[in-house]
């Protein structure tokens, strides 16, 4: 995906986002029918500072949340993902732990950043799998045939991680503050995006990008 080329899309996601859960299958969709769109990951920190803490402080206001979440885009968080979250001692939730994780792919295969990043909220949100543990990354990987990452030092990653204060920084300075956020170039060949409406139904958001991309490419 990574190349000299400036990316037709650029992704702003968080792990920790329902709202990114519930694009999954708008996102999947795209690059079914669309392989020739390269699309480039932003991680933003949409969980961090004050919001990192006990999971299980925000059970309720989670299940509250995410019922329209649920309502537009189809994707329920599982009865799994409210037993972990729910569990103890309590699971921390933090965006800069998994963010660190999924970008290691981007240093060994860039090609699968994106389709890791969704397997990683699935195996949370569906799967009940806690995203501090290296583990669940190593069985991600071995089950989709995806290479080997090195998780030496997650447990000791953090906001003042260097490699996630250059990406959640990266986020900011692009205006990317809520997620998912899709930016696609607003100019052929150039490094000028423009932000695309939220649109979480596969056929309208697949069609929505074509045409924005056939209009600048004309």
């Amino acid at each position: 995906m990574q190349n000299s080329s400036p990316p037709d899309l650029i992704y702003g996601f968080d792990a920790l986002c329902g709202w990114c859960y519930g694009a999954i299958p708008a996102m999947r969709a795209l690059l079914a029918k669309r392989p020739d769109f390269s699309v480039q990951v932003i991680h933003g920190g949409l969980v961090t500072g004050a919001r990192v803490g006990p999971y299980s402080e925000m059970v309720e206001y989670i299940r509250g949340a995410s019922a329209r979440m649920s309502d537009v885009t189809g994707q329920e968080l599982s009865s799994a993902f409210f037993d972990l979250i729910s569990s103890e001692p309590p699971i921390v939730s933090g965006s800069a732990k998994p963010a660190w994780a999924i970008m290691q792919m981007r240093e060994i295969a860039p090609e699968n950043e994106l389709a890791l990043a969704h397997l990683v909220q699935e195996a949370h949100f569906r799967d009940g799998r806690d995203l501090n543990d290296p583990n669940t990354y190593h069985h991600i990987c071995a089950v989709s045939d995806m290479p080997e990452l090195d998780l030496e030092g997650l447990e000791g990653v953090t906001e003042a991680t260097p490699l996630v204060i250059s990406e959640f920084g990266r986020a900011a300075a692009m205006g990317i503050s809520s997620f998912p956020t899709v930016l696609a170039r607003a100019q052929e060949g150039s490094n000028a995006y423009a932000k695309l409406p939220s649109i979480y139904e596969p056929g309208q958001f697949v069609s929505m990008v074509e045409q924005h991309l056939a209009g600048i490419a004309a």
